[in-house]
């Protein structure tokens, strides 16, 4: 791209912006460029299951996006556990991988029936199953 394309692209960017009504500084984000991301990804790694991080950016649109394209999304808490599933994601398609594990993620956890988590120690895993038997979770 020269510098005149970019020129041209930030003041399209810039009337986009304006016409929407939205206040700067704010985030745009090209569902194109993204595809391409996962694509290359895909052409590298054939038989990898692709998790997003939703940390990196819990935005609901990039998420919907993404969930689209058929990634999985890798949640660190209750809260982020309760953005995705609020956006129709079935549970399965989450990869709980914090290593601090609060009583509301781990009740978010069995409620949302999180397809898969990550412990570091066995008394991380027995702590998650005592949690799990004490409060009825199958």
């Amino acid at each position: 791209m020269t510098h005149d394309d970019q020129r041209t692209t930030a003041l399209e960017i810039g009337r986009l912006v304006e016409k929407a009504g939205l206040s700067t500084p704010c985030l745009l984000l090209d569902g194109a460029a993204v595809d391409r991301a996962v694509d290359r990804f895909r052409r590298h790694l054939p038989a990898a299951r692709l998790f997003y991080a939703v940390k990196a950016n819990p935005s609901p649109a990039l998420v919907r996006h993404l969930a689209g394209a058929g990634l999985s999304f890798d949640v660190a808490s209750a809260g982020e556990i309760g953005s995705v599933r609020s956006l129709g994601i079935d549970g399965s398609r989450l990869y709980l991988s914090t290593p601090v594990k609060s009583r509301d993620t781990l009740r978010a956890l069995f409620e949302e029936r999180v397809g898969a988590i990550a412990v570091d120690t066995i008394a991380e895993l027995e702590r998650v199953a005592a949690y799990r038997r004490t409060h009825g979770y199958t």
